[in-house]
């Protein structure tokens, strides 16, 4: 629908007989109505009858000329210039007799209530879809800003965001055996850029050779052009302006297909954006780049926010190039796109009146035409620089208009300003222009005027992201410089010929406001998991009667204070929380009413959402496991040396002397003797023990325990916490005894495993000189755990296969078990002769020593979290039942029991295992998921630069480091020794090799209450979650 821009839009007829038309001659014919008599047309319009007859125009037989009461006919009594009656300009319509009935005033009421509730419906559609729009732009802003932040940071850290790669020295690739694709040679013709399209369209990508050489062509042609571009449109000639594309080619191809290819008589400039988001990228650029090649005078470009480096790290064109062209190849690809995008113009003037740029204005007053044709261009585009050259550079890109807004502010974006009227006016006024045209946002019907209709705003990919409503529009004008606008919905590539698209009808509207709406939800729910701490303080701070629930008012004012979103959250309410009712008593001027008031438990809502590995992935579960296990063995060993790590500090007492009880291990802990462990107490203690913990898993440990919210920690809470477990087969009938041993080798076996966990380090050398092979890692090897289908039934354990490295012979067990000078002082070649027996599960003659070592940790007693089976491919949760006179550790990989160590350690009740809340352990493996998953794209990022081959791999030393680095900088959410176990653990054969990509992959987001809200987008580190979120 082509209309003027700055003209208002037509009133559009409720009939029109091309639409309403029935053939008659299939029904029966209907009782003519007097002349003169009221009617209803469709039940629903008044009006007067005053024709009925043939009108042959329109078709066979009658038709009814009704005059309405209301001016949305289509007529004033003619038709194809033949008057039939007299009417005013737009009350008279002809119809088809079958939707005419006699007056009656019932159903007229009843027809016109139910067409004021269609219309209120439609009003209320239209509003949500607004408001949701509004909101997602604002996630989206606010993505992107973190995103723009986290890219500078990373560049600071690590170098630029590309290896220097020498584009110009690369020797032509083997062409593949049975290539079909287009051969580009120089100059073009019209037949290969067909060729060219035709191949896009059916999803195949130009051969790299081919791609190289239309880089280093369209390059040297921008590289001639001024920064500011001047166009002239001559006589006879169109001049079509397209918004953002970003990597949506569908939306290229209908552009070309309703305004034509092209060519000396339909010129085109591309206002930026090229790239990022969608998954035709490339594609998109190398059409343009082929048409600029075959029309270097009548196609241009402007550079846009994400023709840079910085953008396509995280936004998705580098992932999607170095996916699409495997190898270094696809890195030198890669390279040669951005030298391109360095060399594009950043702005055009149209007969010198338009003046069209990707973002926006200046923070700056009297900027001139002349600063900007100065500017040096051919580099990446500089971000948040004092040098006033870099800052103009950056607000052309970057800047928006605001409706209201007078004056500047600074953009929710992170990079340029936003400004208001009076700033496009002083701009305008200086340079005496006439119209301001620019992209970089998302608007509902693909074309925006704002600031009196002297700025507009043009965007060209429909649908965008596969989640907005918004139309797609382009702008065209002639030398006369009065532009056209048309609007369009993005036809579908698979289609061989096209038609005019379609508008949305108000189903498939209402249906895509829905995703709007769940992708939106997504992106707050991703946004808050970076913030549950706070939130959870905010919380129990506005919860004054701590009842453990806030009003719906006071969680999104919580909501909108702790995220900084400006967001209509109440609305948003029921979408991301249970929200319940209650009735409650209020007192209003001395008389109690009962008012029902609706409330959300914050606790529970902040535990609903989390980040949680996928079922294939068990590497980051061993690593998981490996973590918590050190932890906790950390903090048994740091307990019982209390006195010693105290030193200095005035305590008294140690917990290494045999006699220490857990009234001693809680007074190390209250230091100032109030009987109570408070939370400032707590982080100093276990900071100078270095437990492995960060301090934001100490908060998360003192959270865990604390279960009754009060910020301390109490003695009856803290008792007997950790104790020593050996993980394996058990007897459920005799307490403390292993399956298919004695109460004595059972006996002698936790005391091996006591001395293991207690002297893991020490004992290392004493392994070493008797079987010349490395003390066994504490991280399991993921990939070979298997379930044990052979086992006892009321047992629950998990075999390992045999690792030659990890394997002794008996002597060599009997021997290590002699050194460490435990059990009787004389023990039996006999009864060391069962042990080793029993520890060969596969009857090999060899004993897995590894997994025997790991067999025995140290768990928190207390602790109630979901015990993990291990399979070769999978992670999957099974419930292990109490065991009557045992203690029963729901640990991570094994069933676990020890008998009681001290007589403060009671069984965990059934009771306490059905309690919903998680424990500290599984608070911090969330913590750390949660990080992994949060800055998965920029990890993807780092390890993609350093990933020369783009084969997915990086050294040991390289992941260690580059993982290390990027923790310091984003607030130490990890510690060095957790990332050393998360190397171990990836590294699953020991050749310091990390496939780092599956790995990242392994984190989702999770929705506890209902099915996972997994982003629509790409599931791939590099999608954003949002997404794909990011700015325009």
């Amino acid at each position: 629908m082509s209309s003027a821009a700055a003209a208002p839009p037509s009133p559009i007829p409720l009939y029109n007989h091309g639409v309403l038309t029935v053939d008659s001659i299939f029904h029966p014919e209907k009782v003519k109505l007097p002349m003169g008599s009221l009617c209803l047309v469709q039940e629903t319009a008044k009006g007067t009858v005053r024709y009925w007859g043939p009108v042959p125009e329109l078709g066979e037989g009658d038709w009814v000329g009704v005059e309405l009461e209301l001016p949305i006919g289509d007529t004033d009594g003619s038709y194809a210039g033949k008057t039939y009656f007299v009417a005013p300009p737009n009350r008279a319509i002809f119809i088809s007799p079958n939707i005419v009935t006699p007056y009656d005033e019932e159903m007229s009421s009843v027809a016109i209530i139910d067409d004021v509730k269609k219309r209120l419906a439609a009003k209320e559609l239209e509003r949500k879809r607004k408001e949701n729009a509004e909101t997602w732009n604002k996630l989206d802003n606010h993505q992107e800003q973190l995103l723009l932040k986290h890219a500078l940071v990373l560049e600071n850290i690590f170098g630029p965001c590309t290896r220097r790669v020498n584009v110009d020295e690369m020797d032509p690739i083997e062409m593949e055996e049975g290539y079909e694709g287009p051969r580009l040679t120089f100059p073009l013709t019209g037949d290969m850029l067909v060729d060219l399209l035709e191949h896009f369209k059916k999803g195949k990508p130009l051969h790299i050779n081919f791609a190289l050489d239309l880089l280093a062509q369209s390059r040297k042609i921008f590289a001639a052009e001024p920064t500011l571009q001047e166009i002239s449109i001559p006589e006879g000639k169109r001049l079509t302006l397209v918004g953002d594309l970003h990597g949506q080619l569908a939306d290229l191809f209908t552009i070309f297909t309703l305004n034509g290819l092209p060519s000396q008589d339909n010129e085109y400039l591309f206002n930026g954006d090229i790239v990022d988001r969608g998954q035709y990228g490339a594609e998109v650029l190398f059409s343009i780049l082929a048409f600029k090649c075959l029309f270097p005078k009548q196609v241009r470009v402007n550079r846009g926010n994400h023709e840079s480096r910085q953008q396509n790290r995280l936004m998705g064109f580098e992932e999607e190039v170095l996916t699409k062209y495997p190898g270094p190849n696809g890195r030198v690809l890669l390279a040669a796109c951005q030298k391109v995008f360095d060399c594009m113009p950043l702005c055009a003037l149209i007969q010198e009146k338009i003046f069209v740029v990707h973002g926006g204005l200046f923070s700056n007053d009297a900027v001139s035409l002349d600063h900007l044709r100065g500017i040096s261009r051919k580099r990446e585009p500089p971000v948040h620089s004092d040098v006033f050259e870099d800052r103009l550079y950056e607000e052309m890109l970057w800047s928006d208009p605001r409706a209201h807004l007078a004056g500047k502010q600074i953009s929710t974006r992170g990079a340029g300003i936003e400004f208001g009227q009076d700033v496009t006016f002083e701009f305008l006024r200086t340079n005496q222009l006439a119209l301001i045209v620019r992209s970089h946002e998302c608007v509902a019907e693909g074309y925006d005027l704002v600031h009196n209709g002297r700025l507009m705003t043009l965007f060209s990919a429909s649908r965008y992201c596969g989640l907005q409503t918004n139309k797609g529009a382009f702008l065209s004008m002639k030398k006369d410089l009065q532009p056209e606008i048309q609007q369009f919905y993005a036809h579908p590539m698979q289609e061989s010929h096209w038609t005019a698209p379609a508008a949305l009808g108000l189903t498939e509207q209402a249906a895509m406001a829905q995703v709007l709406e769940e992708d939106m939800t997504k992106m707050i729910i991703v946004t808050l998991l970076d913030h549950k701490p706070s939130l959870y303080w905010y919380f129990t701070q506005t919860d004054k009667g701590k009842t453990g629930r806030v009003s719906v008012e006071e969680w999104a004012t919580g909501m909108k204070t702790v995220l900084k979103l400006d967001l209509p959250f109440a609305s948003l309410a029921s979408r991301l929380a249970d929200v319940e009712e209650e009735v409650v008593e209020v007192d209003t001027t001395g008389i109690r009413e009962r008012r029902k008031v609706q409330r959300i438990s914050y606790a529970k809502f902040l535990d609903r959402y989390r980040v949680e590995v996928t079922g294939s992935d068990a590497v980051a579960a061993a690593w998981q496991e490996a973590v918590i296990d050190r932890v906790c063995e950390k903090l048994f060993l740091a307990l019982r040396r209390g006195g010693k790590s105290l030193e200095g500090r005035g305590q008294k007492g140690s917990l290494s002397q045999s006699g220490s009880s857990v009234k001693d291990a809680f007074a190390l802990f209250d230091v100032d003797r109030d009987g109570r462990i408070e939370y400032e107490e707590f982080i100093g203690l276990l900071k100078s023990m270095d437990v492995g913990l960060s301090e934001a898993q100490i908060y998360e440990l003192m959270r865990g325990m604390d279960k009754n919210k009060d910020s301390v920690i109490d003695l009856e809470e803290f008792t007997s916490r950790f104790g020593i477990v050996f993980t394996g087969y058990v007897d459920r009938e005799n307490e403390g005894v292993i399956v298919g041993l004695s109460a004595a080798d059972s006996k002698l076996l936790m005391k091996i495993g006591k001395r293991l966990v207690k002297e893991r380090k020490q004992l290392g050398q004493v392994y070493g000189e008797i079987t010349g092979k490395p003390f066994p890692s504490l991280v399991r090897k993921a990939s070979t755990a298997v379930e044990n289908e052979t086992g006892p039934q009321d047992a629950v354990g998990v075999v390992m296969e045999d690792e030659e490295e990890d394997t002794i012979s008996y002597e060599q067990f009997k021997a290590f078990v002699r050194e460490l000078g435990v059990g009787p002082s004389k023990a039996s070649d006999e009864q060391l002769l069962r042990l080793a027996q029993h520890l060969d599960v596969d009857g090999s003659g060899t004993i897995n020593f590894a997994e025997f070592s790991r067999g025995f940790k140290v768990a928190d007693l207390k602790e109630t979290r979901p015990k993990l089976r291990m399979s070769r491919n999978s992670v999957s949760l099974v419930k292990v039942p109490k065991q009557d006179g045992a203690h029963l550790v729901r640990d991570r990989g094994f069933l676990s029991l020890e008998k009681q160590i001290s007589e403060d350690v009671g069984g965990m009740e059934d009771s306490e295992a059905s309690v919903s809340e998680p424990g500290w352990t599984d608070r911090i493996i969330q913590q750390m998921s949660n990080f992994l998953f949060q800055y998965r794209l920029e990890l993807a990022s780092l390890y993609r630069a350093i990933d020369v081959n783009n084969d997915g791999v990086v050294s040991a030393e390289e992941f260690r480091s580059g993982f290390i680095k990027l923790n310091q900088v984003f607030n130490m959410m990890l510690t060095e020794e957790q990332i050393d176990l998360l190397m171990e653990a990836i590294d699953q054969d020991g050749n310091g090799q990390i496939t780092y990509n599956e790995f990242l992959k392994a984190f989702k987001v999770v929705d506890t209450c209902k099915d996972s809200p997994n982003s629509s987008r790409s599931s791939s580190p590099t999608s954003s979650f949002s997404s794909g979120n990011g700015g325009h």
